[in-house]
């Protein structure tokens, strides 16, 4: 039988002048691909808070949304090494609150893994997991930049 797996993707957009933030995500599993990308209501203060605050989006909406009947492993893919680090050891603020989801998604969805896995980003790889990548990275540019264009 195969195992059931939840991937999440995750990517955040950050213009430094303005502050203006965009994120996105796909949640994706054997029986559904959720794909999910808008503007942060409040500015941003970097691009790590940006990149934990689309972490913890996703999580947050895995946790109230989605029902899967049983995910064996969780995977969650992002192109922040500085998110990984943060919630791997909890050293941070965010980090913790981050982990503190997974524990919740974990037991929401039955898995009993949770991996967090770097994606670097913008190769020019063709893949599969840099195609999802790719489509968070241009769909939290494009909420970026309306967020932006709100405060001009």
């Amino acid at each position: 039988m195969k195992k059931n797996r939840l991937y999440l993707f995750t990517d955040a957009s950050y213009c430094q002048q303005t502050r203006a933030g965009g994120y996105a995500f796909i949640a994706k599993c054997d029986s559904f691909e959720v794909r999910f990308g808008t503007h942060f209501k409040n500015d941003c203060n970097g691009c790590f808070q940006a990149e934990m605050m689309s972490i913890i989006n996703c999580l947050t909406y895995i946790k109230k949304h989605v029902t899967v009947s049983k995910a064996e492993s969780i995977i969650l893919y992002t192109d922040s090494e500085q998110a990984i680090l943060h919630i791997s050891n909890n050293s941070s603020h965010l980090g913790v609150m981050a982990s503190r989801l997974i524990q919740d998604v974990k037991k929401e969805v039955g898995a009993s893994k949770f991996t967090l896995k770097h994606i670097s980003a913008h190769t020019g790889d063709k893949g599969r997991n840099a195609r999802y990548n790719q489509w968070c990275d241009i769909t939290a540019k494009k909420y970026m930049k309306y967020k932006k264009s709100l405060s001009l």
